[in-house]
């Protein structure tokens, strides 16, 4: 089994992103989200280097989404090879289409990673 890490990231007031999360060569396995989201899903944005972000796709150009259930706490699972090719994820409220900027309260996430 491999050695589990948690983690947090929150988005600040004003934002739809969290702060960039190094996952330091593991994958992200699980979110929880908190029961203050208020957009109808999250998705992500990836990076090798640190520095250009994409929005993420998956093999069938799908944005990958997990959607949220308003005023909930929630645990989501995701497939162990998501992230594995990246270095560094943001958390997004909303879509690349549609991102959602927090008016009022912090969100925050807690991600399960592991080294594969």
């Amino acid at each position: 089994m491999p050695n589990m890490i948690s983690t947090s990231a929150s988005i600040a007031v004003g934002q739809s992103t969290t702060t960039a999360i190094e996952l330091n060569a593991n994958s992200i396995l699980g979110i929880t989200t908190a029961s203050n989201v208020t957009g109808s899903a999250i998705t992500f944005l990836v990076s090798v280097d640190g520095t250009n972000y994409f929005s993420l796709y998956d093999d069938t150009s799908t944005e990958v989404a997990l959607i949220l259930s308003a005023s909930a706490t929630r645990a989501y699972n995701l497939p162990i090879n998501t992230f594995y090719p990246w270095n560094h994820v943001k958390i997004r409220e909303g879509t690349s289409a549609s991102p959602v900027n927090q008016q009022t309260n912090n969100i925050i996430f807690n991600i399960s990673t592991a080294r594969l």
